[in-house]
């Protein structure tokens, strides 16, 4: 028998119908029997059409360091994942550009072709929906890193090497960006994740928008865990002004938009 007193639920929100957009958004975005699918020759042109990382032809090209030559982990998979931890904090201490090369590839690397499927995108070091990888990967790095200048670097996994998209050091604009302003000036390198939600949303309408964000933690979690076992701390980033982030990366903010940063450096403990 139902009880009038009130629920928790009626405590905290009230009994009125609110508006709100993440329910709206939830709902939008289940999958149901009767949704319509697009047939398999549409993604497969879409697929071969798709660039596997956005053009910076114009910017040269830096060559990462092989795979083969990666510096090692300092711990195992299993000891990384009970290691990792937020830090009391993060100093901008010196970082090697295969350290850099290593927190890039096995994030958001290519691994192998994808040449037995009739879709022709190589698969990468993180689960993706349909393999259409949505997320484009910039780095802003100071001078803490060796072998770079200054500046925001655009990561290409296909080519297996990163381009300086803008030539000079913008750690107080990026501060400026963020809600504890602190993190940035404490960090060595700030990763950024950006998503082209079209390259998920054509296959799978609202639906790709939920996917495009469950890759972005798979990325996430791939670099706190890496960044663990090469003996670097970790600060994952939400708080931020996504459209004075957006305007810097010189991204439209609508159809490609910044998703999450993470601030790496020496740890503080």
């Amino acid at each position: 028998m139902r009880s009038d007193r009130p629920t928790w639920d009626d405590l905290v929100w009230g009994t009125e119908d609110l508006d709100l957009i993440w329910e709206a958004f939830h709902e939008n975005s289940k999958s149901t029997a009767v949704d319509d699918a697009l047939p398999n020759y549409v993604v497969v042109d879409w697929m071969t059409r798709m660039k596997n990382a956005l053009p910076y032809d114009a910017f040269a090209a830096i060559p990462l360091p092989p795979v083969a030559i990666l510096p090692p982990f300092r711990l195992g998979l299993g000891e990384a994942i009970l290691a990792r931890q937020t830090p009391r904090g993060i100093a901008p201490a010196s970082m090697s550009f295969a350290m850099l090369a290593a927190l890039l590839f096995y994030s958001y690397g290519i691994n192998r072709p994808n040449e037995a499927t009739p879709f022709p995108r190589p698969l990468r070091n993180v689960p993706s929906g349909g393999a259409l990888f949505p997320l484009e990967i910039y780095f802003h790095a100071r001078s803490a890193v060796e072998s770079l200048a200054p500046g925001l670097y655009h990561y290409n996994s296909e080519e297996h090497c990163v381009r300086r998209i803008v030539n000079r050091d913008l750690s107080e604009e990026l501060a400026c960006c963020l809600f504890q302003p602190e993190i940035v000036r404490g960090a060595a390198l700030l990763v950024i994740q950006t998503a082209l939600f079209r390259r998920n949303t054509v296959k799978y309408g609202d639906r790709g928008y939920r996917f495009t964000l469950i890759e972005a933690g798979h990325v996430a979690q791939n670099i706190n865990l890496v960044a663990t076992a090469l003996g670097l701390g970790v600060w994952n980033v939400g708080g931020f002004q996504d459209r004075a982030l957006d305007r810097l990366l010189g991204i439209d903010g609508i159809n490609h938009s910044s998703l999450y940063l993470q601030a790496i450096g020496e740890k503080i403990d």
